[in-house]
């Protein structure tokens, strides 16, 4: 089973457009939004199509996005617990 992009979880309805993200590192948490179309918008407008490299931007190191940016509005999860989520719920439809 494939994992999906960022875009699979908007039209999986588990993320919303404009859902805020958080990644913290070392005491400071950066914000960002989703985009519509599945990108990632840093606070300061930059847009990235990946996760990882909006991090490495952030941080300076190459970190994996899916496990460093955290969804508040679900608890703070990572986004990559979200896309187990989906990747589970699309397993069980074709089971």
């Amino acid at each position: 089973m494939a994992l999906g992009m960022l875009k699979d979880l908007l039209v999986g309805g588990l993320l919303v457009p404009d859902e805020q993200l958080t990644l913290t590192r070392r005491d400071r948490v950066h914000g960002a939004t989703l985009t519509i179309e599945g990108a990632v918008r840093l606070e300061d407008g930059r847009v990235f199509s990946s996760l990882s490299t909006a991090a490495k931007e952030l941080t300076g190191t190459s970190t994996n996005g899916w496990m460093a940016w955290h969804i508040p509005r679900l608890g703070g999860c990572t986004v990559a617990e979200v896309r187990m989520q989906l990747a589970l719920a699309q397993q069980a439809a074709t089971s």
